[in-house]
């Protein structure tokens, strides 16, 4: 039963990100003349060296957004 249970969670999890995935494959948003970009994934896809040196913690169960703001064609700080 508990198998069903956790089966059953992890699909309607991983409907919701595909239909965000079908919504805008692009994974950016357009808010006037400021372009924010987005994409996630799992920490355990970070080079060792690189997640000690920004202080991440690897592993499969933990995830990272990334997002970049341009204004017209120059990133900003946001």
């Amino acid at each position: 039963m508990r198998r069903l249970a956790v089966f059953l969670l992890t699909a309607c999890l991983g409907a919701g990100a595909m239909a965000a995935d079908a919504i805008d494959a692009n994974r950016k948003k357009d808010f006037g003349d400021i372009t924010v970009h987005y994409n996630t994934f799992t920490s355990s896809f970070l080079q060792p060296e690189t997640a000690q040196k920004v202080g991440v913690v690897r592993s499969k169960d933990k995830g990272l957004i990334n997002v970049t703001v341009i204004k017209g064609v120059t990133p900003v700080a946001a």
